[in-house]
């Protein structure tokens, strides 16, 4: 009798622990991602936006670390899926709840051609974007266009170079939320870092970072607020997406790009050997464009 309830015991306890994992398992954040452009293409990216092919080159000098990074050059009149852009992009799959933690490298050039910020000659380099909630019916065709809900733009004020961060949703005749801005040096590579909570209500935030420091000077270091236009994932888009006022062909390089459920995940590691501080000359690699159905 003592027998039997031990083995009962233990079998209950074997059900037990594999229901426990297979919860586990289910709660866990989503794989990491890593897209450093090592596989000589961007074949670790789900697409690209580029008007042609040399618009996204792999190159050898500048990087971050490794043996390649990433160019994106935009020119003037260059318009492909409704904007003058060179980006790539992914979606995680990220959706409400959820926290996550994104990074990148990148680098402005010294002879990248500044034009004076104004509304309406902006520059953004980053960018997280909604698409169609297919749970409720919503497709490319009747999705409304919309401003990222997390943006990070380049700005040149008075010959001085910078980055700014745009954060939030908002409603009609509202203005969205220029969050943080630092100045960064143009020739350098500088690491960013987010940690996002997604959400459509108060409890949704942003954490930004640029080389290690926390960019809002607050007690949280973080905006909070709605950070998502629906509940379908808003994916990562990085290149160079400006305004179609903008004339000069001008290009901006990215290295290290790395999402994650924890810092720890999304760390990128220290300058040293295999990777250069600052640009040089270097051999390119045609990253030919793939196209697939984004906005």
């Amino acid at each position: 009798m003592k027998i039997s309830s031990y083995f009962l015991l233990c079998f209950a306890l074997t059900v037990a622990m594999a229901c426990g994992a297979q919860s586990d398992q289910s709660a866990r954040p989503a794989a990491s991602f890593t897209g450093d452009f090592e596989t000589g293409d961007i074949s670790q990216w789900e697409g690209s936006e580029a008007a042609r092919a040399d618009s996204i080159q792999i190159v050898t000098d500048p990087v971050r670390r490794g043996r390649y990074a990433a160019k994106f050059t935009v020119r003037a009149g260059e318009r492909v899926s409704n904007g003058n852009r060179a980006e790539i992009f992914r979606d995680h799959g990220d959706k409400a709840g959820r926290e996550v933690w994104y990074a990148w490298s990148f680098l402005v050039p010294r002879d990248f051609v500044d034009v004076e910020w104004a509304p309406k000659l902006w520059q953004c380099i980053g960018q997280w974007h909604d698409q169609p909630d297919k749970t409720k019916g919503e497709t490319w065709a009747n999705f409304p266009g919309r401003s990222p809900s997390i943006a990070v733009y380049y700005t040149s004020k008075g010959g001085a170079s910078a980055i700014e961060v745009w954060y939030g949703t908002y409603g009609k005749g509202e203005a969205q939320k220029i969050v943080a801005r630092a100045p960064i040096v143009k020739g350098q590579w500088h690491d960013l870092r987010f940690h996002i909570r997604w959400s459509q209500g108060s409890d949704g935030f942003l954490e930004p970072f640029l080389d290690g420091r926390p960019l809002i000077a607050s007690e949280k270091g973080r905006a909070s607020g709605p950070n998502m236009w629906n509940g379908a994932s808003h994916y990562l888009k990085i290149g160079l997406y400006r305004s179609d006022r903008i004339t000069p062909t001008n290009s901006v390089y990215f290295d290290e790009v790395r999402i994650g459920p924890s810092r720890a995940r999304v760390e990128i590691p220290a300058r040293g050997a295999g990777g250069r501080r600052e640009e040089g000359g270097g051999r390119k690699v045609a990253a030919p464009a793939r196209e697939v159905e984004r906005r």
